[in-house]
């Protein structure tokens, strides 16, 4: 089964259905109480198994970030330039009660990390073999969490316009956010697929024209 119809078909049972609300609405509880992500523990240490917020939109997620670093010091990882750029210019002004710092994966250090702060990558990198180096690179950080929106170029790649069209008609709310281990799964399939078809990679300022680069032609 590819990632679309894995996607696809978590949406599908009635079970799972009630689950993803069920989440929805614990994290927009969450956000309204100043908390990243209610489902990771607080003890827990993970490097290797990202928690992945997934966004309607890159605005919603924008927005949540937003709130979110009123009232937690937060690390974010970007994975391309543009990206970079753009959150040194969101976060260009001084918040009253937290610090945000943002850093290139290519150029993190993990002598600048503090591990008790969370870390936020801002989107996924299209290959596993990229993510995976980079956050092994880093000390074991308390929280992990992965925001990613359905625009993204990854998502896209493999039908977020289909993924999109279905969470709307099962009542999406703007704001809510759906986050499952299977959806986890699905976007990490995708990645070591994108590892297995692309060949020498060729280095982009975006994820657009990463995909652009290396791996439009591989759609079918």
């Amino acid at each position: 089964m590819g990632t679309l119809e894995i996607l696809i078909a978590i949406f599908i049972p009635a079970g799972v259905t009630v689950v993803l609300f069920y989440t929805m609405k614990k994290q927009r509880e969450a956000a309204s109480q100043g908390i990243l992500n209610p489902t990771i523990k607080k003890k827990e240490t993970i490097n290797t198994v990202v928690k992945d917020l997934v966004f309607a939109s890159h605005a919603e997620r924008e927005k949540y970030l937003l709130e979110i670093s009123k009232m937690h010091d937060t690390n974010i990882i970007a994975w391309f330039e543009s990206d970079l750029n753009y959150l040194n210019g969101l976060f260009g002004g001084n918040w009253n009660h937290s610090t945000v710092k943002v850093y290139l994966h290519a150029s993190l250090a993990a002598s600048e990390i503090n591990p008790d702060i969370p870390m936020v990558l801002w989107g996924r990198h299209p290959l596993a073999s990229v993510e995976d180096k980079a956050l092994a690179a880093l000390p074991k950080v308390q929280l992990l969490v992965g925001m990613t929106s359905l625009d993204d170029a990854l998502i896209q790649h493999f039908g977020g316009d289909k993924v999109k069209s279905l969470i709307g008609k099962m009542g999406h709310k703007e704001g809510e956010i759906i986050e499952h281990s299977m959806i986890s799964a699905s976007i990490r399939n995708a990645q070591e697929d994108l590892d297995k078809k692309v060949e020498n990679p060729i280095s982009a300022n975006s994820a657009s024209d990463w995909f652009l680069l290396n791996a439009n032609h591989l759609k079918k």
